[in-house]
């Protein structure tokens, strides 16, 4: 089945208390919540949109790894409706020990070369810079 990029309703959740701090909710059952944390307000507000897409469809294998479960699939786009490139900001997501983290730039599965920064209750941090990633994980091929 070929991908095909469709944004889903009432998935982004901006926090209450940190306009730089949105979460994203799942929608299908492989999926789980991230967080979506921008380094500065300024930063955030060039994100004119943030859109939770659906994860039917995208690779199952890539960058040396298999079955690959994708977590979450999201766009950030500026106001001129382009996605937002090469702004860093960071997702929180939950760990999955002995996997490998890839993600899909809507051409290639690559696989995510920083080290992820341990959070507590087994969650991590990962920093990105890209407008259109999904996000998932997969065993070494």
């Amino acid at each position: 089945m070929a991908y095909v990029k469709k944004p889903l309703k009432d998935k982004v959740k901006p926090s209450k208390l940190d306009k730089k701090q949105f979460t994203i909710e799942p929608s299908a059952a492989s999926e789980e919540t991230i967080v979506l944390l921008f380094e500065t307000e300024d930063d955030a507000s060039k994100a004119a949109r943030i859109d939770k897409l659906s994860v039917v469809g995208l690779p199952t294998s890539g960058a040396g790894v298999t079955d690959i479960v994708w977590v979450n699939n999201f766009w950030i786009k500026k106001a001129d409706d382009d996605y937002l490139n090469g702004v860093t900001y960071h997702v929180q997501l939950k760990d999955r020990p002995g996997m490998s983290l890839v993600y899909f730039d809507g051409v290639n599965v690559l696989a995510y070369q920083q080290t992820p920064i341990p959070l507590p209750e087994g969650w991590i941090d990962i920093s990105l810079n890209v407008g259109d990633p999904s996000l998932g994980w997969g065993g070494k091929g």
